[in-house]
Protein backbone atom coordinates (compact mmCIF):
# COMPACT_ATOMS: atom_id res chain seq x y z
CA UNK A 1 0.00 0.00 0.00
CA UNK A 2 2.86 2.42 -0.61
CA UNK A 3 1.57 5.85 -1.63
CA UNK A 4 4.95 6.78 -3.12
CA UNK A 5 6.95 4.42 -5.31
CA UNK A 6 9.77 2.64 -3.47
CA UNK A 7 12.71 1.33 -5.44
CA UNK A 8 15.87 -0.55 -4.60
CA UNK A 9 18.80 -1.51 -6.78
CA UNK A 10 21.40 -4.08 -5.81
CA UNK A 11 24.56 -5.55 -7.23
CA UNK A 12 26.80 -8.42 -6.13
CA UNK A 13 30.04 -9.90 -7.35
CA UNK A 14 32.15 -12.95 -6.59
CA UNK A 15 35.56 -14.28 -7.60
CA UNK A 16 37.11 -17.62 -6.67
CA UNK A 17 39.88 -19.92 -7.80
CA UNK A 18 38.72 -23.55 -7.71
CA UNK A 19 40.76 -26.67 -8.47
CA UNK A 20 40.23 -27.77 -12.06
CA UNK A 21 37.37 -30.18 -12.67
CA UNK A 22 38.92 -31.54 -15.89
CA UNK A 23 39.06 -35.16 -14.65
CA UNK A 24 35.36 -35.23 -13.74
CA UNK A 25 34.35 -33.13 -16.75
CA UNK A 26 36.11 -35.34 -19.32
CA UNK A 27 35.91 -38.69 -17.54
CA UNK A 28 39.62 -39.12 -18.19
CA UNK A 29 41.51 -40.04 -14.99
CA UNK A 30 44.76 -39.27 -16.86
CA UNK A 31 43.72 -35.70 -17.82
CA UNK A 32 46.50 -33.19 -17.17
CA UNK A 33 45.64 -31.26 -14.00
CA UNK A 34 49.00 -29.42 -13.92
CA UNK A 35 49.38 -27.84 -17.35
CA UNK A 36 51.87 -25.20 -16.13
CA UNK A 37 53.95 -27.96 -14.47
CA UNK A 38 54.41 -26.12 -11.19
CA UNK A 39 53.63 -29.21 -9.09
CA UNK A 40 50.15 -27.99 -8.09
CA UNK A 41 46.70 -28.72 -9.47
CA UNK A 42 45.64 -25.91 -11.82
CA UNK A 43 42.81 -23.58 -10.86
CA UNK A 44 39.76 -22.39 -12.74
CA UNK A 45 38.94 -18.71 -12.26
CA UNK A 46 35.24 -18.29 -11.47
CA UNK A 47 33.67 -14.85 -11.84
CA UNK A 48 30.02 -14.28 -10.90
CA UNK A 49 27.88 -11.18 -10.80
CA UNK A 50 24.31 -10.14 -10.40
CA UNK A 51 22.09 -7.06 -10.48
CA UNK A 52 18.64 -6.61 -8.99
CA UNK A 53 15.83 -4.07 -9.32
CA UNK A 54 12.81 -3.96 -7.04
CA UNK A 55 9.82 -1.56 -7.09
CA UNK A 56 6.77 -1.30 -4.77
CA UNK A 57 3.80 1.02 -5.35
CA UNK A 58 0.15 0.98 -4.23
CA UNK A 59 -0.09 -2.75 -3.53
CA UNK A 60 1.96 -3.78 -6.56
CA UNK A 61 5.51 -5.12 -6.55
CA UNK A 62 7.90 -5.91 -9.36
CA UNK A 63 11.31 -7.52 -8.97
CA UNK A 64 13.88 -8.84 -11.39
CA UNK A 65 17.44 -10.14 -11.24
CA UNK A 66 20.13 -11.02 -13.76
CA UNK A 67 23.02 -13.36 -12.93
CA UNK A 68 26.11 -14.12 -14.97
CA UNK A 69 28.96 -16.60 -14.40
CA UNK A 70 32.26 -17.05 -16.24
CA UNK A 71 34.54 -20.03 -15.67
CA UNK A 72 38.03 -19.48 -17.12
CA UNK A 73 39.94 -22.81 -17.06
CA UNK A 74 43.06 -21.30 -18.63
CA UNK A 75 45.69 -23.30 -20.55
CA UNK A 76 44.05 -22.46 -23.87
CA UNK A 77 40.77 -24.13 -22.92
CA UNK A 78 37.53 -22.40 -23.85
CA UNK A 79 35.76 -20.25 -21.27
CA UNK A 80 32.37 -21.47 -20.04
CA UNK A 81 29.59 -18.90 -19.55
CA UNK A 82 26.30 -19.25 -17.72
CA UNK A 83 23.34 -16.96 -17.12
CA UNK A 84 20.16 -16.77 -15.13
CA UNK A 85 17.33 -14.32 -14.73
CA UNK A 86 13.90 -13.99 -13.25
CA UNK A 87 11.07 -11.49 -13.19
CA UNK A 88 8.26 -11.60 -10.66
CA UNK A 89 5.24 -9.42 -10.04
CA UNK A 90 2.60 -9.36 -7.32
CA UNK A 91 -0.50 -7.33 -6.55
CA UNK A 92 -2.86 -7.05 -3.58
CA UNK A 93 -6.30 -7.61 -5.11
CA UNK A 94 -7.74 -7.08 -1.61
CA UNK A 95 -5.50 -4.49 0.09
CA UNK A 96 -3.37 -5.90 2.94
CA UNK A 97 -5.21 -9.26 2.76
CA UNK A 98 -5.15 -11.14 -0.59
CA UNK A 99 -2.27 -11.01 -3.08
CA UNK A 100 -1.66 -12.76 -6.39
CA UNK A 101 1.76 -13.25 -7.92
CA UNK A 102 3.52 -14.59 -11.00
CA UNK A 103 7.14 -15.39 -11.81
CA UNK A 104 9.12 -16.46 -14.88
CA UNK A 105 12.70 -17.67 -14.64
CA UNK A 106 15.52 -19.24 -16.58
CA UNK A 107 18.85 -20.49 -15.30
CA UNK A 108 21.81 -22.27 -16.82
CA UNK A 109 23.26 -25.11 -14.74
CA UNK A 110 27.05 -24.80 -14.30
CA UNK A 111 27.35 -28.17 -12.46
CA UNK A 112 30.99 -27.48 -11.68
CA UNK A 113 32.90 -30.66 -10.83
CA UNK A 114 30.14 -32.96 -12.11
CA UNK A 115 30.89 -35.81 -14.48
CA UNK A 116 29.70 -35.80 -18.09
CA UNK A 117 27.03 -38.37 -17.20
CA UNK A 118 25.79 -36.21 -14.30
CA UNK A 119 25.71 -33.08 -16.48
CA UNK A 120 23.86 -34.95 -19.27
CA UNK A 121 21.27 -36.25 -16.80
CA UNK A 122 20.76 -32.82 -15.20
CA UNK A 123 20.46 -30.89 -18.47
CA UNK A 124 21.98 -27.54 -19.24
CA UNK A 125 19.26 -25.13 -18.13
CA UNK A 126 15.83 -24.88 -16.50
CA UNK A 127 12.89 -22.66 -17.45
CA UNK A 128 10.11 -22.06 -14.94
CA UNK A 129 6.77 -20.33 -14.55
CA UNK A 130 4.96 -19.84 -11.24
CA UNK A 131 1.56 -18.46 -10.22
CA UNK A 132 0.45 -18.05 -6.63
CA UNK A 133 -1.92 -16.54 -4.13
CA UNK A 134 -1.32 -15.40 -0.53
CA UNK A 135 -3.87 -14.64 2.19
CA UNK A 136 -2.56 -12.51 5.07
CA UNK A 137 -5.10 -13.39 7.75
CA UNK A 138 -3.29 -11.32 10.40
CA UNK A 139 -0.64 -9.62 8.31
CA UNK A 140 2.64 -11.53 8.38
CA UNK A 141 1.71 -12.95 11.80
CA UNK A 142 -0.67 -15.49 10.24
CA UNK A 143 -0.72 -16.23 6.51
CA UNK A 144 -1.56 -18.98 4.02
CA UNK A 145 0.19 -19.22 0.67
CA UNK A 146 -0.25 -21.49 -2.34
CA UNK A 147 1.58 -21.64 -5.64
CA UNK A 148 1.93 -23.80 -8.72
CA UNK A 149 5.21 -24.06 -10.65
CA UNK A 150 5.94 -25.64 -14.01
CA UNK A 151 9.64 -26.40 -14.60
CA UNK A 152 11.12 -27.58 -17.89
CA UNK A 153 14.66 -28.94 -17.98
CA UNK A 154 16.44 -28.45 -21.30
CA UNK A 155 19.46 -30.20 -22.77
CA UNK A 156 18.94 -33.57 -21.05
CA UNK A 157 20.87 -36.39 -22.76
CA UNK A 158 20.07 -39.90 -21.52
CA UNK A 159 20.50 -42.70 -24.04
CA UNK A 160 18.14 -45.67 -23.61
CA UNK A 161 16.38 -44.15 -20.60
CA UNK A 162 12.91 -42.75 -19.91
CA UNK A 163 13.04 -39.23 -18.55
CA UNK A 164 10.51 -36.46 -18.40
CA UNK A 165 12.12 -33.03 -18.41
CA UNK A 166 8.89 -31.39 -17.17
CA UNK A 167 7.98 -31.21 -13.52
CA UNK A 168 4.98 -29.71 -11.78
CA UNK A 169 5.04 -28.51 -8.18
CA UNK A 170 2.13 -27.43 -6.00
CA UNK A 171 2.98 -25.92 -2.62
CA UNK A 172 0.64 -24.84 0.14
CA UNK A 173 2.03 -23.32 3.33
CA UNK A 174 0.61 -21.85 6.50
CA UNK A 175 2.77 -19.72 8.72
CA UNK A 176 2.32 -17.96 11.97
CA UNK A 177 5.01 -15.88 13.60
CA UNK A 178 6.57 -16.52 17.01
CA UNK A 179 4.96 -13.36 18.39
CA UNK A 180 1.54 -14.66 17.37
CA UNK A 181 2.32 -18.12 18.77
CA UNK A 182 3.28 -16.64 22.15
CA UNK A 183 0.11 -14.56 22.16
CA UNK A 184 -2.02 -17.67 21.51
CA UNK A 185 -0.24 -19.67 24.22
CA UNK A 186 -0.74 -16.95 26.81
CA UNK A 187 -4.49 -16.92 26.13
CA UNK A 188 -4.67 -20.70 26.67
CA UNK A 189 -2.88 -20.70 30.06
Amino acid sequence: GQRRPLMSIGAAGYFNLAPTDIVARTGNPQANTDVDENGRIDNVAIWQGGVELRVHFRGAALQGELFRRLEHPGAGMADRTFAGEYLQASYFVVPHFLAVDARVERTDLPLYGQTLAQRNAAGDHIDGQTAGVSAFLRGHDLKIQADYTHLRTRGVVLPDAFYSPDSHRLRVTAQRSEEHTSELQSHHD
